[in-house]
């Protein structure tokens, strides 16, 4: 069973920090089996794995993968697209969910 759609969502309006903080949360649901690939990718930069996944489900049902992503925030953030994609054996190829950034300046 193929995962759905991934779906980002922002976790309130990012504020300039220092402090590394979740910003985004990426969820995908309905695949088998569990084994699933996470990443993030913010505009024009490299993917990075998602190290914190959360899988739950059982053998018996499917299964839903939930990710934050954490960083520090700074202005040059603002605008951006923060992109989540999900790989999955029952997928031919991988798929993507994306939202754009409005960073809260101090």
């Amino acid at each position: 069973m193929p995962p759905s759609e991934p779906s980002v969502s922002i976790l309130g309006p990012p504020v300039e920090s220092d402090n590394v903080a979740s910003i985004a949360r990426c969820t995908s649901d309905g695949f088998w089996p569990a084994d699933i690939n996470m990443t993030w990718t913010m505009q024009e930069g490299s993917a990075e794995q998602a190290i914190n996944t959360i899988i739950t489900g059982s053998e018996n049902v499917s299964f839903m993968v939930t990710s934050d992503y954490r960083r520090a925030v700074n202005r040059t953030l603002n605008g951006k697209t923060l992109t989540c994609t999900v790989s999955h054996v029952s997928l031919p190829s991988p798929r993507s969910g994306s939202v754009p950034l409005t960073v809260l300046c101090k």
